[in-house]
């Protein structure tokens, strides 16, 4: 059983938490979020066979030996702290995308979990997309020329302000 801790519980959260509840070896339970009562709405929602343990502070959750692994799930500018805290707690983690905003931030969350024998991934899912292995064989043969600039559009409602400065 892998028990998952989750630390930032708004929207994305959510949609991760709902496909890991599908799975029989998962299991939530940890939330941590410093907004109001996020986190224990989160718990309520998502915890499984028992009472998911709440915090405002990302930190106590890392204390706990029962949780696993993390999901982060914080805004993109907040990434790097916690999954550098979390990888030096021993802790697996998967972290939402984009990983940073700083390349310096990505190259320590990086060195952390190396250092620490964790499995960091971070959730770029679209790498798995058909769409992209096929654009990647295009580019590869030349068949379109060297692209110069590339830009996709995959629909959704207008990014948050938070992440349009990035």
């Amino acid at each position: 059983m892998l028990n998952i801790g989750f630390i930032g519980c708004g929207g994305i959260a959510r949609h991760h938490a709902s496909r890991l509840a599908q799975l029989a070896h998962c299991r939530i339970i940890a939330a941590a979020d410093p907004v109001g009562d996020a986190a224990q709405s989160f718990a309520s929602d998502f915890q499984q066979d028992r009472e998911a343990a709440v915090f405002s502070d990302y930190r106590e959750l890392l204390r706990l030996d029962s949780v696993d692994a993390v999901w982060v799930c914080t805004p993109t500018y907040l990434h790097a702290a916690p999954v550098i805290a979390a990888a030096r707690a021993g802790k697996h983690v998967f972290c939402e995308k984009p990983m940073a905003m700083k390349l310096g931030d990505a190259r320590r969350m990086a060195e952390a979990a190396e250092a620490a024998g964790v499995c960091l991934t971070i959730g770029f899912v679209r790498r798995f997309c058909p769409q992209w292995g096929k654009m990647k064989s295009i580019i590869q043969k030349g068949t379109l020329g060297r692209p110069v600039i590339w830009r996709f559009a995959a629909g959704g409602r207008p990014a948050q302000p938070w992440f349009r400065d990035a």
